[in-house]
């Protein structure tokens, strides 16, 4: 059982609730995990962000599990371990050798009936049935029918109130007896999130247990974010604060930026004083360390509390519809980050009410006034494409919509639903296949990284060229209001990695699925397109650098509106010679499906190895059969001013082998890539015949070893001396 420093008292501030919490207390116990330091970075008016205090989705059960096994000792569950030095009974020293099971015994027996036999249940071991409450010191240790690990009552109360996981980690550092603790007592679990210990008055038993503990705090983490104007600290407003409850120490004015900050300061009223601060994790004079602590763990545990890219969305200047509102508002960004929303059929603009900011007040549209916060608006991003629109004149109210009519209600409350914002499409482009080349540089574009087709496969910028590595169907889907862009070559969708909205998320290709993740708004700029991810607005399909060229990764970042996110469209029914370009090669044959035979014989033809296509796979010559595998697509691309090879048997290139220019490299079917690898130029010779020259290289033309003439002899690459076996003849299909 680890031994704990006096905690603090609590005067709850409370307004229509009964009794005060004890779980923000300001105890010092728990000593934080890296060295002490003064901060030097703590804003008493944002603690933390609600973006973060209020993200549900930040840890699976097994993230909230590898945490408790990171942070917690190694359990002495039955008490073998030394008891240490510094115990007595009754004025009786104990031998520091002492089992802690006997030691124990021995205080059960002289009357301290906390103290129990084996087992003792580290938290990140425990183990409770949610509805008959027998824990893991019930059972002997045995995980019976019913019972739930700790790990797991903190993701359900997460999940049900809507509340951070790692905030709640946080609290029971913070606040238990348990943590840290590697043999503890079965009552050590009894108010283990100190809630339901009034300030004056012994702690309600029926609050007892950690499920009861666990679930009833994030209850009413969310009960504060509900009902948050019942209470004398208000949000988007300066408060007087005490420094401790020794009111004598004085008051600090701190203007409270949030709901989460807000309900920080109702459970515990103290704000730290700079002695506070600098003396942490230790104390000071006039101190209070509760609201200091919860910063410093998380920020230790977890990182930023602040995480305001994730919150306050970017709209792009246009049209755009409300959820269960067919009216089209045109949205307009402010330079202090608001917006406004004009009505396009009316002229009118979307308002809050001209009188206080009231619960339930009718949003209304009025005529344009820009000089009041009334027409004014935030729009913060909730994910999977979820939005709030906040009044400027108090953030905390935001607007729902119910039966078509628009209305006020408590950010957090029940009635205040999240909204989707649809852009209005009217960017012109027509379902169908195109190429997406960079405005940072029209020579690259968009391109599948080594044409995989598994899921997760890289996109990335690359040289621009007309294989299918770069062709993607993009498609407007009604139903969801975005448009889906599926690459061709692989049949899968353009996704950001998880769905995850953060600067650098990488954008990858993944099996077709109904999610935001794969879903695009497209705006159509005088310089571009631009590529917003459904998820949230305000990402941008992005190049990850300042500069374009083949290998620059692409993901999505917070928009920048320049050439880095913006891209041409290309139809790939259009002509695809680059702006500017004049090509230098001549076109001896005219795009088709051809045989490529050998000057060596008659009827000795190029063939795909076998008959089966794949990466790798060997081309040689044969006799001529009329199979699939000796015909080739060849196509004249104008990016690179040669030509393809495209085998009829599948999604296969001819290609030169590590693109290596050299005698005797071997020449192979691979998925497309755009490299020139894969492009040939074709020169005619004065006997008709044509000369199959490596982009990569023109010295280097295609060749059959030793000039051989039987079946099977190997095509490769090989200094051009103009000999038979250098020599091809193209008979068009």
């Amino acid at each position: 059982m680890r031994r704990r420093t006096t905690r603090f008292n609590k005067l709850g501030i409370l307004a229509g609730v009964a009794f005060a919490s004890a779980f923000f207390g300001a105890a010092v116990a728990n000593t934080p995990d890296s060295n002490a330091a003064p901060i030097t970075d703590f804003k008493a008016g944002n603690i933390i962000d609600d973006a973060v205090f209020y993200n549900k989705n930040t840890m699976t059960v097994s993230q909230i599990q590898a945490h408790l096994n990171k942070y917690m000792p190694a359990c002495d569950t039955w008490g073998t371990g030394a008891v240490g030095s510094g115990r007595s009974i009754n004025g009786q020293a104990v031998p520091a050798s002492t089992t802690r099971a006997e030691y124990a015994r021995q205080k059960r027996a002289a009357g301290d009936e906390k103290y129990h036999e084996p087992p003792y249940i580290c938290v990140q071991n425990y183990y409770e049935n949610p509805e008959t409450h027998r824990t893991l010191y019930d059972s002997n240790n045995k995980i019976e029918d019913g019972m739930i690990s700790a790990a797991q009552i903190i993701y359900n109360a997460a999940q049900q109130y809507n509340v951070n996981p790692q905030v709640l980690l946080v609290l029971l550092k913070k606040e238990s007896y348990v943590w840290g603790d590697n043999w503890p007592l079965k009552w050590e679990y009894e108010t283990v999130m100190g809630y339901g210990c009034p300030d004056n008055a012994p702690c309600d038993t029926q609050y007892f247990g950690f499920y009861n503990q666990v679930m009833k705090s994030a209850w009413q983490l969310n009960y504060y974010r509900e009902h948050i104007y019942s209470y004398n600290y208000r949000p988007y407003a300066t408060n007087s604060i005490l420094y401790s409850p020794t009111a004598s120490c004085g008051r600090k004015s701190v203007y409270l930026e949030n709901i989460a900050t807000t309900s920080l300061y109702i459970y515990t009223p103290y704000t730290p004083n700079d002695a506070a601060l600098k003396a942490y994790p230790g104390t000071a004079t006039c101190g209070s360390y509760g609201n200091r602590n919860f910063y410093m763990y998380f920020k230790e545990w977890f990182g930023d509390t602040h995480n305001i890219n994730a919150t306050k969305a970017t709209l792009q200047s246009g049209k755009y519809y409300l959820y269960d509102n067919a009216t089209i508002f045109e949205a307009t960004k402010s330079s202090d980050g608001t917006y406004y929303f004009k009505n396009t059929k009316t002229g009118l603009m979307l308002a809050a009410s001209t009188e206080a900011v009231n619960v339930d007040t009718t949003v209304a549209e009025a005529a344009a006034n820009t000089s009041t916060k009334a027409q004014k608006w935030y729009v913060y991003a909730l994910g999977n494409g979820l939005y709030n629109l906040a009044s400027a004149a108090n953030p905390s109210f935001v607007i729902s919509t119910n039966n078509n009519q628009m209305m006020l209600n408590t950010y957090g409350s029940a009635n205040a639903k999240a909204m989707k914002i649809l852009p209005v499409n009217e960017s012109g482009i027509a379902d169908g296949d195109y190429r997406l080349p960079s405005m940072a540089n029209k020579s690259f574009a968009l391109d599948l990284n080594k044409s995989e087709n598994k899921n997760g496969a890289n996109i990335q910028l690359w040289q621009a060229n007309t294989s299918a590595a770069q062709v993607f169907n993009i498609g407007y889907d009604k139903t969801s209001g975005f448009y889906k862009i599926i690459h061709k070559g692989s049949g899968k969708a353009l996704d950001v990695s998880g769905a995850t909205m953060k600067n650098g998320t990488n954008v990858q290709i993944w099996e077709s699925n109904n999610t935001c993740a794969q879903r695009w708004a497209i705006y159509k700029t005088s310089a571009g397109y631009e590529l917003y991810s459904a998820c949230n607005l305000s990402y941008a399909l992005n190049l990850n650098g300042s500069s374009a060229s083949s290998g620059v990764n692409v993901n999505i970042f917070n928009a920048v509106n320049n050439n880095t996110q913006r891209w041409a469209i290309e139809s790939t029914q259009q002509a695809t010679t680059p702006q500017g370009f004049t090509p230098t090669q001549s076109r001896p044959i005219e795009d088709g499906d051809y045989t490529v035979g050998s000057s060596l014989r008659n009827n000795f033809v190029i063939d795909v190895q076998y008959g089966i296509a794949r990466n790798t796979t060997n081309l040689w010559m044969y006799d001529r059969n009329g199979t699939a595998a000796q015909t080739f697509k060849v196509v004249y691309d104008a990016y690179n001013d040669a030509y393809s090879f495209k085998s009829a048997l599948g999604n296969y290139y001819m290609d030169l082998s590590g693109a290596a220019t050299r005698n005797w490299s071997n020449i192979h079917t691979y998925n497309p890539n755009g490299s020139c690898a894969q492009f040939w130029k074709l020169t005619k010779n004065s006997d008709g015949s044509l000369t199959i020259a490596s982009k990569c290289n023109a010295k280097f033309v295609l060749d059959v070893l030793y000039g051989s003439k039987s079946n099977g002899a190997n095509l490769q690459l090989y200094e051009s001396n103009g000999s038979a076996a250098q020599k091809w003849i193209f008979t068009k299909k």
